[in-house]
């Protein structure tokens, strides 16, 4: 892109400068429990007439004695059905409950450049969560550990990930042991039928050889499966260290089959990410239920955590879904243990605006005995507000030894359901102090009274203030079936209470403690319910309570939205659909590579170009060619033939395999024949031609001989490479240059420059980018090409440019739909780069037609775009005014919608 001058000069900010404050709002401009304040989201709001605010330190009510019984107050008018759900989620308050007490919780606030993550797979979380791009990580791991962090996760994150495109699954970790090899779950459930175990130790006993096999077999399941579930374990497992936040992107942010563990850790904040809980794949059954180990966030010994907008589910593994008979008795194979639990002197949590549902044992706090009241009762300060639980059987929470604040929730249960039947909803257990306050209770099927929302588990303090049970106000109630619980558990809970030194007493509403922090309690039940099924969960989160749409800062309404996806952008007129496909990334662990590349001498070949001649000549479907780790100075021209090519490495650090070029767009034609010959593409018509042309210039080669890739090749698709032109910043320095190729993809690939990185020169040519990260300081992404970027890190790099620049130039024509689309993206500035000094873009009117079209949604804006001034340059690079959207047909050219900023 041509242009005398690039000369606005601001503030701004790339990786990490800037992230810190971005983070710290985040964290405390989140919803945080405030309840059911007013927002501001007319009909959609819990308005001030519905809320009741209690200050700190004060109790909600006096406390009164049970009243068994009791009609309650009138019922508040009928529910409404669940709203749809608006695009822009609730505006945020500070981070409340427990959480805002003791030390307070800031997470990875403040985080260094250095310690900001983008994260799209287990590998990469478990890096980011070391802190491997920390300076102290080389000398010592663990102090790096230990410092502020920032995470954020793009996409769909799976536990199970192996790499590669390969996941583990019990045949995997049968291969890691002899022992774990031994496992046979059929043979298992085989073993707990007594009637077939007398008859096998029959035989046994009279000696049959395989039966005497057969018990042995049996008897070596038990180290079999413990030592099958050490492995599994270590493979799901990721380590929470202290001081981290960690936060989805997005709209779509998931971790499936794996789980956070947070030991001993302390200061930490997870926000707006979907959790699809692990299956135990050595589930136990103790001859009355199903036991098995793994949560899908585990907190042991954790202080001041913050868990918010976050959905937490069985995800597609229904119970039900497996059932089984054992000795007579039919039963779900329950592969699930808690969704969250909280244990061994934790304290300090708040877990807000979450969802759980499709779950059995659902919370469990404090412990798991009534004997460890020793190093509980002084701990377990805990908040769950503005949660919806929907279809759990129990635990909403189940407490033991603690001061738990249970405010402003939803749930939702049905005692006849055929999946996740309603046992009850809030379980109290031994000398567990809970505050109830403002929940709305929806229960269906028989016996949908008080008794299903509280169960005894030996506890007698219980306390509810406000709520209601189907649209009927029902504190007496709760509280009268606290009573009856406690007392029809009377006997057990005092034999228990004896056995294992904890405390019962004859039921009360005295709790002893009050909420050190200012909260509102919720009085409408129909607004709150409102309020929560709208607002609660991933992918619902909003940043900014201050931003809106102006006339230089357009935003789409929800109906515009549903035009610029994804999908909508790729499909052209051949429908392409390359996200429908293995999430959009290149599967990598399952391609045979036809020609390998590595410095070495190793493969077929040593350089890149040489294998790219190669593949110029072959007729296939497609052809592959894998690149080993290295570092090459080459200028690649994929060349334009009917096979499309795959170029990857299989590493899943992509800065392990760099392709550089030196040049920029005025480098002499000697520095150019410098580098290359003819001989660097013999056998190759196509790159032949273009480098004859590119020889014969004497004075500037020009953006397309100077890049470090010139793709010219329909269908082709890079994967964990990087290409960066190492130029000083004299220039144009290109390192992709997308050429008359259209649908390309590029899946976590690191694209490097200052000036003018990836070049997409031809309208309506579609390139799709997921993960990796692109980077540089002026234009860095122009064109007039169809680019869709989704989950990736988009970084201004400062240290040239401090005062600020623009991250992109499009230059799509009028008659074009679709021109650069950013969904699910982080955008980022080094310690170097100013605040409020980036503009998105600036159009680039280059030719007649050209107008420049470009959307950013549902992504992650640091505080070094100017939002005061823009987001985007006011003027195009001709000097033109801006053009924000057409004139007649109202088409957006520049727009937004559902992103998270924070303002400097």
């Amino acid at each position: 892109m041509d242009m005398q001058s690039i000369g606005f000069e601001r503030g701004w900010r790339v990786r990490g400068a800037g992230v810190g404050a971005l983070a710290v709002a985040m964290l405390m401009q989140g919803c945080g429990g405030g309840g059911g304040e007013p927002e501001s989201h007319g009909a959609q709001a819990v308005t001030a007439a519905s809320v009741s605010t209690v200050p700190a330190a004060t109790p909600a009510t006096p406390a009164t004695p049970a009243t068994p019984g009791g009609p309650g107050t009138p019922a508040t008018p009928a529910m409404p059905a669940t709203p749809a759900i608006p695009h822009m989620p609730v505006q945020s308050t500070t981070v409340s409950g427990w959480a805002s007490q003791g030390e307070g919780t800031t997470g990875g606030a403040g985080a260094p450049a250095s310690n900001v993550y983008v994260v799209h797979d287990w590998a990469e979380l478990n890096a980011a969560l070391a802190n491997v791009n920390s300076p102290t990580y080389a000398l010592n791991p663990a102090a790096a550990k230990a410092e502020p962090k920032i995470v954020y996760v793009a996409g769909t994150i799976y536990g199970t990930d192996l790499g590669n495109g390969r996941r583990a699954d019990e045949a995997y970790y049968k291969t890691l042991n002899a022992t774990a090899a031994k496992w046979d779950w059929n043979l298992y459930l085989q073993s707990l039928d007594t009637a077939y175990m007398a008859a096998l130790n029959a035989r046994v006993a009279q000696g049959d050889a395989a039966a005497i096999a057969q018990r042995a077999r049996i008897s070596a399941l038990s180290s079999a499966g413990s030592t099958l579930r050490r492995y599994q374990k270590a493979q799901i497992q990721a380590i929470i260290p202290s001081n981290t936040t960690i936060l989805g992107v997005g709209t779509d942010a998931k971790l499936i089959d794996g789980y956070f563990s947070v030991n001993a850790t302390r200061n930490i904040v997870i926000r707006n990410l979907e959790f699809q809980a692990p299956q135990d794949l050595t589930a136990n059954w103790n001859g009355k239920e199903w036991n098995s180990s793994y949560k899908a966030i585990s907190v042991v010994t954790g202080k001041q955590l913050w868990i918010d907008h976050c959905t937490l589910s069985d995800g597609a593994h229904f119970d039900s879904a497996e059932v089984v008979t054992i000795n007579g008795v039919t039963s779900e194979v329950q592969r699930h243990d808690g969704l969250i639990d909280i244990e061994d002197s934790s304290d300090y949590v708040t877990i807000s605006y979450t969802v759980f549902r499709n779950h059995d044992k659902t919370n469990m706090v404090g412990g798991s005995g009534d004997q460890n009241g020793y190093k509980e009762r002084d701990y377990n300060h805990l908040t769950f507000s503005n949660d919806v639980w929907e279809n759990s059987v129990q635990r909403a929470p189940r407490a033991r030894f603690g001061r738990i604040h249970v405010y402003n929730n939803y749930y939702k249960g049905d005692t006849a359901a055929a999946d996740y039947r309603l046992s009850y909803f809030i379980g109290m257990g031994a000398e567990s102090k809970i505050l109830s306050e403002g929940n709305v209770f929806e229960i269906s099927g028989p016996n949908a009274t008080a008794s299903r929302v509280i169960a005894n588990a030996n506890g007698y303090q219980f306390k509810d203030v406000g709520s209601w049970i189907n649209g009927v106000h029902a504190s007496a109630d709760l509280e009268a079936a606290a009573r009856a619980a406690l007392e029809a558990n009377w006997t057990k809970a005092t034999a228990a209470a004896a056995a294992s030194h904890f405390t019962v007493g004859p039921y009360t509403n005295e709790l002893g403690w009050t909420p050190t922090y200012p909260y509102k309690r919720a009085t409408s039940a129909a607004a709150l319910k409102l309020h929560n099924l709208t607002y609660s969960g991933a992918g619902r989160l909003a940043i900014d309570p201050d931003a809106v749409a102006n006339a230089r800062r357009p935003f789409l309404s929800d109906a515009q939205a549903a035009g610029y996806t994804v999908a909508r952008a790729l499909a052209g007129a051949d429908s392409w659909a390359p996200q429908a496909v293995n999430a959009g990334h290149v599967d990598t662990g399952r391609i045979v590579p036809d020609f390998t590349v590595a410095p070495d001498g190793s493969g077929n070949f040593t350089t890149i170009q040489a294998a790219l001649n190669a593949a110029s000549t072959v007729t296939k479907e497609r052809v592959a060619i894998r690149v080993m780790p290295g570092t090459y100075p080459e200028l690649l021209v994929v060349a334009n033939t009917a096979t499309p090519v795959t170029l990857y490495s299989t590493e899943a650090d992509a800065s392990r395999v760099v392709v550089t070029s030196p040049l920029n767009q005025n480098s002499p034609g000697a520095s150019y024949n410098a580098l290359v010959s003819a001989a660097t593409y013999a056998g190759n018509g196509d790159a032949a031609a273009l480098y004859k042309a590119c020889s014969r210039k004497t004075t500037a080669v020009g953006k397309e001989c100077s890049t470090a890739i010139r793709v010219r090749n329909n269908g082709f698709q890079a994967a964990n490479l990087t290409f960066q032109n190492t130029d000083a910043g004299n220039g144009q320095a290109l390192a992709v240059m997308i050429d008359k190729a259209d649908r390309v993809q590029f899946d976590n690939t690191r694209l490097l420059s200052k000036q003018d990185t990836l070049y997409l020169s031809n309208s309506g040519k579609r390139s799709y980018f997921t993960g990796g990260e692109i980077g540089g300081d002026v234009d860095f992404i122009f064109g007039p090409g169809v680019g869709v970027f989704e989950g990736v890190a988009v970084r201004y790099t400062g240290v040239r440019k401090p005062a600020g620049g623009y991250i992109a130039a499009p230059s799509t024509l009028a008659s074009q739909p679709y021109g650069f689309l950013f969904d699910g993206c982080v955008f980022l500035a080094d310690a170097a780069t100013q605040p409020a000094s980036v503009f998105f873009a600036r159009q680039w009117d280059d030719g007649p037609g050209a107008i420049g079209k470009m959307i950013v949604r549902n992504s992650v804006l640091g505080e070094h775009i100017a939002f005061g001034s823009g987001p985007w340059n006011p003027t195009t690079i001709g000097g033109a005014q801006t053009a924000y959207r057409d004139g007649r047909s109202g088409e957006p050219y520049l727009a937004e919608y559902a992103n998270w900023q924070v303002a400097p």
